[in-house]
C-alpha cells in the first residue's frame, strides 16, 4: 500500500508541473510523466500499481473537468502501457540499476516501443476520434513524444532511486553546479549568437559525471537539467526558442534525448567495466585459493611431519610427567616438563594456523609488513617439502626491514608457488647430488624492494621467457595457473616480475615491489 501510495503522490507532483506547459491546439503537454510513473511503479511495487497509476489519473482528468469516458480512455493507455512495458523489462531480465549498457536498451525499446505508444494511443482517441486524417497523426506524433520524453527523462530516476549511504560534498557540487550551468544558458543570459552553442557544452559535464558518480546520482542531475530547460524554453527563453512553439519544443527534445542517452550510456558502461573488474578480482581470489589448496596438498606430507614432530615431544613429555607423578615427585620438578609440553603444543598450534590463514585466504586487505618477515612465514610452509625431497632451502634476507604495503596472504603465496614451482622442476635426487638446492633472497634495488627466488635445476627454456607468465603455460604436472596468478598478484601491487637464469645455471624469478618509507632502514 505504502508503494502505491507513494506512485500517487509521485504522480500528482510530476502532472502538476507538466500541465502548466502545453500546446494550445491540440492541448498536449511539452512533457507528460504518468507513463513513466506507471512504468517505474508496475516494476518496482507490483503490475498492480500500474493501474492505481491509472485511476489515480482519470480522477485527476475528472476534477479537470474532462468527461468520465475521456478520463477512463486517457488513464486506460497510460496504465496499459505501465503494466505491457513492466512484464516486458521483468521477462528481459532488466536490471533497475542499470548495470549494463543492454538494460539501457530494453528501457528505451520499452519505453519508445510500448509504454509510449500504449499512452499516446489512449490520448489520442478520445480528442481526435477514428478518423484516420493528418489530425490524428499530428496529435498522436506530439502525445507520443511527450511521454518518450517523460519516459526518458524521469524512469531511470524513478527505477534506480535509492536512499543514499552518505552524500559527499562532490556529488552535492555536481548536483548544484550542472544544473547552475544549465540555469545560465537557458535563462536568457547569453546572447543568441552564443546561447545555442553553449547548450552543447552541458554534454561533457554530464558526461563527466556519469563517469564520476551513480546512476542515481545521474538521472536526479538529467532530471534537473531537463526541467530547467523545458521551464525556460517554454517561458520563450533559452537557444531554443523560435517564433513557432512547436519546432523549437521538438528541437529541444531531440537535444535533451541525446543528453539523457549519452549519461545513461555512459554511467551503464562504466558500471559494466566495474562490475567486470570486481568479477575478475573474485575469479583471480577463487584460483589464487585453489592454487592454495593445490600447493598444500603437495606439502601434506612435509607438513604432516612437521606437526608429528611437536605431537610426538608432547606425548614423550606427558608420559614423563605422569611417570614422575606417580614416584610422588614435587610439584617444582614437574615445571620443565610442562613447560616443555607447553612450548611443544604452542608449536603445532601455530603450524596449524599457518596452513589455516594461508587456505583460506581473507579479503586482500593491503597493510605495512616486512618483506623478509613475510618470506620467513611462507618458506616455513615449504619448508617440510624441501626436507623430505632432501633439497636445500636458503634464504638470503637483507640485514634490515624491508617494508611494503601488500596484503600478507597473496605475498606469502607468491613465495610459496615460486619456491613450489623450483621444487618441481627439480631432478630426482642422486646419492652423490649437492646441487639441489633453492634460495630466496631479498634486498633493496635502488627505491623498489627486490624479492628473488632462484634454483639449480634445469633452467628456463632459451628466448623469450614472457609466456611463461600465460595461463596454462605449464609444461609440466602442475595446473598453468601457478605463474599467471603469481604475475596478477604482484601486478595488482604496482609490482614487476621478471624471469631469467641463475648463476648456477637454473631458473631465477624476480620481484619488484615498491618500498614503503618511512619504517626500517631506508628513508
Amino acid at each position: 500500500m505504502l508503494g502505491h501510495l507513494i506512485a500517487v503522490v509521485v504522480l500528482l507532483l510530476f502532472s502538476s508541473w507538466a500541465l502548466q506547459f502545453s500546446f494550445e491546439e491540440p492541448p498536449v503537454p511539452l512533457v507528460w510523466p504518468a507513463a513513466a510513473v506507471a512504468l517505474a511503479a508496475a516494476y518496482r511495487v507490483g503490475l498492480t500499481a500500474a493501474w492505481t497509476v491509472a485511476v489515480a489519473l482519470a480522477v485527476m482528468y475528472t476534477l479537470r473537468d474532462a468527461a468520465p469516458i475521456t478520463a477512463v480512455l486517457l488513464a486506460a493507455g497510460t496504465g496499459a502501457g505501465g503494466w505491457l512495458g513492466a512484464r516486458l523489462l521483468r521477462r528481459w531480465r532488466f536490471d533497475a540499476s542499470f548495470g549494463r549498457v543492454r538494460d539501457v536498451g530494453m528501457l528505451l525499446l520499452v519505453s519508445a516501443g510500448v509504454a509510449a505508444v500504449l499512452s499516446a494511443l489512449g490520448a489520442t482517441l478520445p480528442m481526435t476520434g477514428l478518423k484516420a486524417d493528418l489530425g490524428m497523426a499530428e496529435t498522436f506524433g506530439l502525445c507520443w513524444v511527450a511521454d518518450t520524453m517523460g519516459l526518458l527523462l524521469i524512469t531511470p530516476l524513478l527505477l534506480s532511486a535509492r536512499w543514499p549511504s552518505r552524500i559527499d560534498f562532490e556529488t552535492i557540487g555536481w548536483l548544484v553546479g550542472v544544473p547552475a550551468a544549465v540555469y545560465g544558458i537557458y535563462a536568457g543570459g547569453l546572447p543568441e549568437m552564443f546561447a545555442l552553442p553553449a547548450s552543447y557544452a552541458v554534454f561533457p559535464l554530464v558526461m563527466i559525471v556519469a563517469l564520476r558518480r551513480s546512476i542515481p546520482v545521474v538521472a536526479l542531475m538529467l532530471v534537473t537539467v531537463a526541467f530547467i530547460a523545458i521551464t525556460c524554453t517554454a517561458m520563450e527563453k533559452g537557444p531554443f526558442v523560435q517564433a513557432d512553439m512547436r519546432p523549437n519544443m521538438l528541437a529541444l527534445h531531440a537535444h535533451l534525448a541525446m543528453l539523457v542517452l549519452t549519461g545513461l550510456l555512459l554511467a551503464a558502461s562504466r558500471a559494466e567495466h566495474v562490475a567486470a573488474e570486481t568479477r575478475a578480482r573474485e575469479h583471480l581470489r577463487m584460483l589464487a585459493r585453489a592454487g592454495r589448496i593445490s600447493a598444500l596438498s603437495t606439502m601434506a606430507a612435509g607438513i604432516a611431519h612437521e606437526i608429528n614432530q611437536p605431537l610426538c615431544a608432547v606425548q614423550s613429555y606427558a608420559q614423563s610427567a605422569q611417570r614422575l607423578v606417580k614416584r610422588g615427585v614435587e610439584t617444582a620438578e614437574l615445571d620443565s616438563v610442562l613447560e616443555r609440553i607447553v612450548h611443544s603444543t604452542d608449536k603445532a598450534a601455530a603450524i596449524v594456523r599457518r596452513m589455516r590463514g594461508f587456505l583460506r585466504g581473507e579479503p586482500a586487505t593491503r597493510d605495512q609488513h616486512d618483506i623478509n618477515e613475510l618470506v620467513r612465514e611462507a618458506v616455513e610452509l615449504v619448508g617440510p617439502e624441501c626436507k623430505r625431497l632432501r633439497i636445500d632451502l636458503e634464504l638470503a634476507l637483507a640485514d634490515r626491514p624491508l617494508p611494503a604495503r601488500v596484503d600478507a596472504v597473496e605475498l606469502e603465496q607468491v613465495v610459496v608457488n615460486l619456491v613450489q614451482n623450483a621444487i618441481e622442476s627439480m631432478p630426482d635426487a642422486q646419492e652423490d647430488d649437492s646441487r639441489r638446492q633453492v634460495c630466496v633472497s631479498t634486498r633493496y634495488d635502488g627505491e623498489r624492494l627486490l624479492l628473488a627466488v632462484d634454483d639449480t635445476g634445469p633452467g628456463l627454456p632459451q628466448g623469450d621467457t614472457t609466456g611463461l607468465f600465460e595461463p596454462l603455460s605449464d609444461g609440466g604436472n602442475g595446473s598453468g595457473l601457478g605463474l599467471p596468478i603469481v604475475r596478477t598478484i604482484v601486478e595488482a601491487h604496482g609490482g614487476v616480475i621478471e624471469a631469467g637464469h641463475s648463476s648456477e645455471g637454473g631458473a631465477e624469478f624476480r620481484i619488484y615491489l615498491p618500498a614503503a618509507y618511512g619504517v626500517g632502514g631506508h628513508e
